[in-house]
């Protein structure tokens, strides 16, 4: 959908209300659920090939074995196929039904074995029966499935073939970025994360809303000012990968958790980890936007910033 360029507010929002703008994002939340992503791999890469078709996307790799900050770009994970099926053949688990079904980050395995080896390596939620939990190793190396606690329980004694086709080797990190300049080298950068398997409310929900976000801003006239020095700022948008998740329901670790209410932002962040910094390129700082100074960004935008 294209839009008429603008620098009147109040006509993008309502040109954005009477669109289709909901049913495009919930197609591309669609269409990239069903890829397998890790905090590296091909599959991370596929998602930014289908985001680059709505936004200028600007893709980085970064080598295993790399120092950032405290932590090591870790090795590269790619995954092919991975089942548990039982003496007749059937795979009672099976990567191809639900990506979830595999520890993310899983070492390869091709053996067989008892229900008492297996379940060692078989994880549930028994407070909640139904679903499928979602477990990561990525700094020890591991396997294992994942699966509902109602299955868990149908399984008997049995020799079962377990099967993980998996590759943990030297690679590369990727991130991509998208750069909608304005006229000073202030920065506003909104970030989020696609690195989360088959999962809609934390990962493609932040990712869809900061592609979007990046593709109607990019079709409308900017100018962004900011007080720390009143100059026009340009919008980063990346989609990077977050190896420590947060718990967005502990206040000391979520300072949206009470401003819920405030601009949609306390739901950005807690349904996709939508992250807001602020960054100054010629002072050469970084901060993560506490909530008073989203507050006051936000203000600074609806006050003098036409898109």
């Amino acid at each position: 959908m294209m839009l008429t360029r603008t620098t009147d507010l109040s006509s993008l929002r309502s040109m954005l209300q009477n669109s289709s703008l909901g049913d495009e994002i919930y197609s591309l939340i669609r269409e990239l659920y069903p890829i397998c992503r890790s905090i590296t791999g091909e599959g991370f890469r596929q998602t930014l090939g289908r985001v680059r078709k709505e936004i200028p996307l600007e893709v980085h790799e970064v080598p295993s074995g790399t120092q950032v900050f405290d932590w090591t770009v870790p090795k590269e994970w790619n995954i092919r196929d991975a089942y548990v099926k039982n003496s007749r053949g059937e795979r009672i688990i099976d990567f191809k039904r639900h990506n979830l079904h595999v520890v993310n980050y899983s070492v390869p395995v091709h053996r067989k074995m008892s229900l008492a080896e297996l379940r060692a390596h078989l994880h549930t939620l028994a407070d909640q029966p139904d679903w499928i939990p979602y477990r990561t190793s990525y700094y020890k190396e591991s396997w294992g499935f994942c699966l509902s606690h109602n299955q868990l329980q149908t399984l008997r004694e049995d020799e079962y073939e377990v099967c993980i086709d998996t590759t943990l080797e030297s690679g590369s990190l990727t991130y991509g970025e998208c750069y909608l300049p304005g006229e000073s080298s202030a920065e506003v950068l909104i970030s989020c994360h696609a690195c989360h398997p088959s999962l809609c409310n934390d990962n493609l929900s932040g990712l869809a809303i900061a592609t979007f976000l990046a593709k109607y801003l990019g079709e409308a006239e900017l100018r962004y000012s900011y007080r720390h020095n009143g100059g026009n700022c340009s919008l980063d948008f990346d989609f990077t990968a977050v190896g420590e998740p947060f718990d967005c329901h502990d206040p000391t670790q979520n300072p949206l958790l009470n401003e819920s209410t405030f601009a949609g932002l306390g739901d950005q962040w807690t349904n996709g980890h939508y992250d807001v910094f602020v960054r100054d390129r010629e002072l050469g700082a970084t901060e993560t936007a506490d909530i008073s100074l989203i507050k006051r960004a936000v203000e600074e935008m609806r006050r003098s910033i036409a898109l």
